[in-house]
């Protein structure tokens, strides 16, 4: 795996201090890329956790690499925009993953909507806003990060 130029959202350190503070073991894996997540933690060796790190719910985005990963990963795979999240994340990884039910529905988002919509990004970035992946795409009806998901009127 060939290592990028780290690129880290504001809340990457503030949870890598916050697992090093409690002795939670990890490895920062940001410089990764290819749609590797930022961090690798767990309770070792028995329970590996995938977590991507997002400063903000409503304005961070998701890249297609992440979604392939997410779609094809069979560990635990979570999305954590705080420090207390990542830690509740570690401690119970069954409450706080992802499904694999969710993984299928990015899985068949990717062959359809998203075969569709990264046809028409020829030469761009191929991004998602992360809020519409949670309320679309593996249609959560709440989402990390506190932030309440609103039904527009009429829906």
């Amino acid at each position: 795996m060939a290592f990028k130029k780290e690129n880290r959202d504001k809340v990457h350190n503030p949870i890598l201090d916050r697992l090093n503070d409690l002795n939670i073991w990890y490895e920062d894996m940001a410089a990764a890329g290819e749609g590797f997540p930022d961090i690798v933690t767990g309770r070792y060796p028995d329970k590996i956790l995938f977590m991507e790190a997002k400063s903000d719910m409503r304005y961070s985005q998701i890249s297609s690499p992440q979604l392939v990963f997410i779609a094809n990963t069979p560990a635990f795979y979570v999305i954590v925009t705080t420090p207390d999240e990542a830690v509740e994340a570690v401690s119970n990884p069954e409450k706080y993953a992802l499904t694999q039910k969710e993984k299928d529905r990015v899985a068949a988002w990717l062959e359809t909507v998203g075969a569709r919509l990264w046809e028409h990004k020829k030469g761009k970035e191929k991004r998602v806003q992360l809020l519409y992946f949670w309320t679309q795409i593996i249609k959560r009806k709440t989402v990390p990060g506190k932030y309440e998901v609103k039904k527009k009127k009429g829906v």
